[in-house]
């Protein structure tokens, strides 16, 4: 199995946490604000990984886009149930 047999299942994992942050929306946990946001950065981390990872061999590289993508994602819900409480 091997290397590519990994890659996929890394950008198979990486593209469960899309719709896994989108039930902080859906269960009404967080805004639509957060599930816009969510949606961009979920989007941009696929994207990464699939050039950095399926396309490339560039791990490091999707390892720096996956911490920003869970910095992004917590700084997103961190506004959004501040910006509920100012309310």
């Amino acid at each position: 199995m091997g290397e590519p047999y990994t890659k996929i299942l890394v950008f198979l994992y990486a593209s469960a946490l899309l719709p896994l942050s989108l039930c902080l929306w859906w269960l009404g946990y967080c805004s639509p604000y957060f599930a816009a946001a969510a949606i961009v950065l979920g989007a941009g981390f696929l994207l990464s990984c699939y050039r950095n990872i399926v396309a490339t061999r560039r791990f490091g590289k999707a390892f720096g886009a996956s911490i920003v993508y869970i910095l992004g994602l917590l700084l997103a819900i961190i506004i959004d149930i501040s910006a509920r409480a100012v309310r």
